[in-house]
This record gives structure tokens, sequence and C-alpha cells, in this order.
């Protein structure tokens, strides 16, 4: 939690272990299977909402030439995702629920990724 990179780096690994998981328990996410209205946990409703501010972000921080945007919303992105796989467990006995939970954590792999590749982060799989 000291070294921010680390922190955002530890999220996209830990999602990189989330889907491994996933895919040893054979659940996989298909889009006309996933319902969104199981997504309702305070931390879920602050995740998306944090996904939310990404094109937001990006168009910011590129009309006024501020990259700590993007840092700020990685680390708050990263925040925000750690709390949440603290608290809503993913993977559980309720697959439709964690159909609908690895979609979330789908969409912020994406975010992660599209980011941390944006300030010249690696993304690794593994820590």
């Amino acid at each position: 939690k000291d070294n921010p990179m680390y922190y955002m780096q530890y999220a996209y690994a830990r999602i990189s272990s989330i889907f491994e998981k996933a895919r040893e328990r054979n659940i996989s996410i298909k889009s006309d299977e996933v319902d969104y209205s199981l997504l309702s946990h305070a931390d879920e409703i602050r995740l998306m909402k944090m996904l939310s501010k990404y094109p937001q972000i990006i168009k910011k921080a590129s009309e006024y030439y501020a990259v700590h945007l993007i840092i700020n919303y990685l680390q708050e992105l990263s925040a925000t995702f750690h709390r949440f796989y603290t608290n809503c467990k993913v993977l559980s006995e309720d697959h439709a629920l964690s159909i609908a939970r690895l979609s979330l954590v789908n969409a912020t792999k994406i975010i992660l990724n599209k980011t941390l590749t944006l300030i010249g982060i690696s993304a690794p799989e593994r820590m």
C-alpha cells in the first residue's frame, strides 16, 4: 500500500488470479447470462462508479496535459477494487452472483490494463 505502483499492479495480478481460479472451476462469463441487478453491495456500486469515471479522467488528463489525474485515478481504482475484493467474495456458491461479479472484475481488469499501459507501467499476471 505504501508503493503506489506496486499497489496498482497488485490489483491487476489479483484479478488475474481470480480468473485463473474461475477457469479451474469451469466458470466463465457469458454475456447473455449476466444479471447485473445482483450487484447491489455498496462496494460493488462504488467500483462500478469508479469505472464509469474512466472516460472523463482520460479526457480531462489529455485536455490539460495532467498525467497526475491518471495516476490518482489508478490509485483510487486500485483501492476501490481491493476493498471490493475484501468485502465481496467473487467466486461463491451462488453461480449467478459469481458471474455478475466476474463481469465486474473483468471490466476492472480491462480499465486497469488500458490505464497502466497508457502510463507505461506493466500489468503483471502474477506478483
